[in-house]
């Protein structure tokens, strides 16, 4: 019964936390990427652009008309080569 209301600790599950940091690794300056994110007043899904410069939890990417914007990683998609 104790076993039950056990509650899960953070690091019991370190895949989920590794998978996400090897994704963003190959983000790199120069990259084009895909805008997946869907925040209000921010652009569109789907939306292409160049990554100009890399900080330590977004980028800064040029979309071209759109605009350039700050973009967390977790928006981010490398697009296919």
């Amino acid at each position: 019964m104790a076993n039950y209301y056990k509650t899960k600790n953070m690091f019991e599950n370190n895949n989920s936390v590794n998978e996400t940091g090897n994704e963003y690794a190959n983000l790199n300056e120069g990259i084009e990427v895909v805008y997946m994110g869907n925040v209000l007043g921010g652009p569109s899904i789907g939306s292409a652009g160049k990554i100009m410069k890399i900080y330590a939890r977004k980028a800064l990417v040029d979309m071209g008309a759109l605009g350039t914007w700050n973009v967390p990683y977790c928006f981010l998609t490398a697009t296919a080569a």
